[in-house]
């Protein structure tokens, strides 16, 4: 078997030579890219777990950040485009490295990984965000039955969300699905493509109601997954975060509601 092979997250690729490729294919089947020219090409070796090794996320000269726990160390160049990893042998532990990497390397690219489950229906998306136990998964399920395809649930835990160009003309906020999935599993009908997003849902106890902006504001942030200190990076996310909320209604909503109802709830 071909041991080189490439993982894509919203449009964006990593290319890995690995000893193990076989379970991480079957892993991201809905994921992998043919594509023979990979944004970010990895050396995969694996070494045992350490003990009581916290997350350390550490940008050093340049664009060059080190990840490190337990269970893996990885120094990726993202000026080069190349990295090193070395990881655990278990899916589990790649996995966790692979969402932390996303969420660096999406935000290279104008985008950010967020807490939130996520729907296309009629060509648009709406998100759902929230901790754990917010009723994420419970909104799926009630939203489920009502969709007329499979390809409609991008996520019921994390989604990936870019900025981009839309028909070459103003910039627009995209979803894309993930593989990081909570209680749902990743359907066989997956359509790894983005949609623009249409509003979004912050997910508590209190009544639907539009949020002021400042509301909207602490709820991005408690729900965005990044795991760097670093200042510029974090400047930039924050910045991003706020034309992300410029552009897209949000809301607060009970996850027990009616959420049908508010789908299409005037702006």
């Amino acid at each position: 078997m071909e041991r080189n092979f490439s993982i894509k997250i919203a449009d964006l690729k990593i290319n890995l030579n690995d000893i193990f490729s076989d379970k991480l294919r079957r892993w991201y089947c809905f994921f992998l890219s043919r594509s023979h020219f990979p944004e970010i090409s990895l050396n995969l070796d694996y070494i045992p777990a350490k003990r009581n090794l916290p997350l350390r996320v550490k940008k050093k000269e340049g664009q060059v950040f080190q990840i490190e726990r337990s269970d893996f160390f990885a120094e990726i160049d993202f000026a080069s485009f190349q990295g090193e990893l070395k990881v655990a042998k278990n899916i589990y532990s790649f996995d966790s490295f692979l969402r932390i990497l996303y969420s660096l390397y999406l935000l290279y690219n104008d985008g950010f990984l967020l807490h939130s489950a996520g729907i296309k229906k009629d060509g648009k998306v709406y998100l759902f965000s929230g901790s754990s136990l917010s009723g994420k998964t419970t909104v799926i399920r009630h939203l489920g039955p009502t969709l007329t395809n499979e390809n409609a649930i991008l996520s019921d835990e994390i989604i990936a969300i870019r900025k981009e160009k839309h028909n070459g003309g103003n910039y627009f906020f995209f979803a894309y699905p993930t593989p990081f999935w909570g209680e749902f599993k990743s359907s066989e009908n997956i359509n790894n493509q983005r949609a623009k997003i249409d509003r979004i849902f912050f997910l508590g106890n209190r009544n639907f109601a539009k949020l002021s902006f400042n509301e909207a504001v602490e709820r991005l942030l408690e729900n965005t997954i990044f795991f760097s200190r670093d200042p510029s990076s974090v400047a930039k996310l924050f910045n991003l975060g706020i034309e992300f909320l410029q552009q897209i209604p949000s809301y607060q909503l009970k996850a027990t509601e009616g959420v049908q109802s508010y789908l299409n709830f005037p702006k």
